[in-house]
């Protein structure tokens, strides 16, 4: 019984894991607000408004309300699996 419990525990801890994962990478603005957050801008990536150009969607790229937060402008890649990852490559200001 013990097994048992210690196994559904952590099942439940991977499952969270693995869906707050997923939930970070469902949109563009998504994977912006988890880079900026993770990147120190922990309250401001939570608030900031992002708005998109007018660039392919695939591979665009977005512009945030705050300008004092990270690059001028952050560039987003879909993957073949359909999440979202912030391009840094791509991503930068004038």
């Amino acid at each position: 019984m013990k097994e048992l419990k210690k196994y559904i525990i952590f099942v439940i801890i991977v499952l969270a894991l693995a869906g707050s994962y997923l939930f970070c990478h469902s949109t563009p603005e998504n994977s912006i607000r988890t880079h900026l957050f993770f990147n120190g801008y922990l309250v401001k990536a939570l608030k900031t408004d992002i708005y998109m150009s007018n660039e392919t969607l695939w591979k665009g790229k977005y512009y945030c309300e705050n300008p004092g937060i990270g690059p001028d402008f952050i560039a987003v890649e879909k993957s073949d699996l359909g999440l979202w990852y912030v391009d840094l490559k791509n991503s930068g200001g004038s």
